[in-house]
């Protein structure tokens, strides 16, 4: 495709995505920069299961968070406060039967809206090894009692680039920590980022750093789109 702008996006994307970047002259290639393993298996899934027949608040800020316990969790009634996006798609899919009380844009805007709910007073949160602190902080300093379950663990899977692209895509700090760790920015190419927590990893390699309005891909690659719509103009 001539004239086209090519980016490297660091995590799985759907071909729907990839299509529509491409009726916007943007070629889109999917890296994955780093991997999520499950911590639940036959054996230690059945504490999940029995928590799933209970009634009670569950968190969730990320949709690996989610996929790790759906098969053990699939029948739960849970309360449900998650980040808005993609987290809160793959609670739809995969926790039909809860109810979402909440969704938030970041951790901190979704911890502040659970200390503001009535009569929560304790959360079950399901995370990653590598959770930011800031929810469970909050909510502990409000008089909340979260139980953590770290339910998968991230690896990093950098890869050696050798191309030039005009755009990365970054879901997370673990993501600019992988690609980083074998591959340098160059000058002109923009990091397109989830929020400010992922931006300020980039902040000491670039200045050309594009933060999309929502936690999920649906706005990341908008603002793509925007950028290079601009820029052409």
């Amino acid at each position: 495709m001539s004239n086209s702008y090519r980016i490297l996006w660091t995590r799985y994307l759907a071909p729907s995505y990839i299509q529509q970047a491409l009726e916007h002259n943007i070629e889109i290639e999917v890296v994955p920069f780093i991997k999520t393993t499950t911590c639940f298996n036959d054996s230690n899934g059945c504490e999940l299961q029995e928590l799933a027949i209970e009634h009670v608040t569950a968190v969730f800020t990320s949709a690996s968070a989610v996929n790790a316990i759906a098969q053990y969790a699939a029948n739960a009634t849970w309360e449900v406060f998650c980040l808005a996006g993609a987290t809160q798609d793959m609670v739809k899919e995969k926790l039909p039967y809860t109810t979402i009380k909440a969704t938030a844009s970041n951790a901190t805007e979704l911890a502040d809206t659970i200390v503001k709910t009535p009569k929560i007073k304790r959360v079950h949160f399901f995370c990653g090894d590598l959770h930011l602190p800031k929810l469970p902080q909050i909510l502990n300093d409000n008089h909340i009692d979260v139980v953590k379950y770290i339910v998968y663990k991230t690896q990093l899977s950098p890869v050696a680039i050798n191309k030039h692209y005009d755009g990365i895509a970054f879901y997370s700090p673990s993501a600019v920590e992988s690609f980083l760790s074998k591959n340098t920015l160059p000058e002109n190419t923009f990091a397109f980022c989830i929020g400010p927590t992922t931006a300020r990893a980039l902040k000491d390699y670039t200045d050309k750093i594009i933060i999309s309005d929502g936690s999920d891909t649906a706005h990341l690659l908008q603002a793509m789109i925007s950028h290079f719509k601009t820029e052409k103009n």
